[in-house]
């Protein structure tokens, strides 16, 4: 599920649909050849350019010796003498022409795409096999919480911490169903979509096998707008670690429970 190369060939569309648009020769771009092991290889980055449509539009000051000229180079537009030879992942190079030009606030180098990490990827692609409609809040919601898919095919997202407990909260529509324990502290769980009072019931066996200490406990639906589950509460035992096991979506660990 590293989609480093789809992404950028998504960028670069679309940054050429905004050169034509606006009469612009070329896009450049800070790449540097052999920086990135995915996106940034001498094959992946002749793909990006192909597939984007930007074939001889695309200039790389930073890396422009290691590939033949661009278009802009070739009619004279730029001086291709100027452009840089940098390749390889030491980015000492750039640092030193950053100085070099007074460039202080530089960003961060380090990779950020939730996608590079593996129980997010996991949890990515279980959410296109089985809600290919899914929104943008759908995908922000990967971010926190334990999730599992119920049998009937909604979906439990389990809060791991007070402020995410809230942010669960808050994703809930009307479609949802949010419980929690009833006199102990604990966890919210978000039912994303449920069917029936038995999606209810096993969610509420999720949360009280997060609940420390819980051998059965009360749980309630506390919010989510949701009609004719207002007064929904039953007292319920966790559910068994196995079959929470088979449910969990995400990165198995066998005999520990996260």
């Amino acid at each position: 599920m590293n989609a480093c190369i789809d992404c950028r060939i998504y960028m670069f569309s679309r940054a050429r649909e905004y050169m034509e648009e606006r009469g612009f020769d070329f896009v450049a771009t800070g790449e540097v050849l052999g920086e990135r092991p995915m996106s940034q290889r001498k094959r992946a980055m002749d793909l990006i350019e192909r597939e984007s449509g930007l074939v001889g539009r695309i200039v790389r000051p930073l890396s422009a010796q290691h590939f033949p000229p661009s278009i802009p180079e070739q009619t004279g537009l730029i001086e291709r003498s100027r452009l840089k030879g940098i390749r390889g992942r030491c980015r000492k190079p750039q640092l030193e022409l950053a100085q070099e030009l007074g460039l202080a606030d530089l960003p961060c180098p380090a990779g950020g795409c939730k996608l590079t990490q593996k129980d997010f990827a996991i949890k990515f692609g279980e959410l296109l096999e089985n809600e290919p409609e899914f929104g943008l809040k759908d995908a922000l919601l990967l971010r926190y919480g334990r999730h599992f898919r119920l049998p009937t095919g909604a979906k439990a997202v389990v809060g791991r911490r007070e402020e995410e407990n809230r942010i669960i909260e808050r994703a809930a529509s009307g479609k949802d169903a949010v419980l929690a324990p009833k006199k102990v502290p604990g966890p919210s769980v978000l039912v994303r979509r449920y069917r029936s009072a038995d999606d209810l019931r096993l969610a509420a066996g999720i949360l009280a096998a997060y609940t420390k200490n819980a051998s059965t406990m009360e749980v309630e639906v506390r919010n989510g707008g949701v009609q004719g589950v207002e007064g929904w509460g039953e007292t319920v035992a966790p559910m068994d670690r196995d079959v929470l096991e088979t449910l969990k979506i995400g990165e198995k660990r066998p005999g520990v429970l996260v």
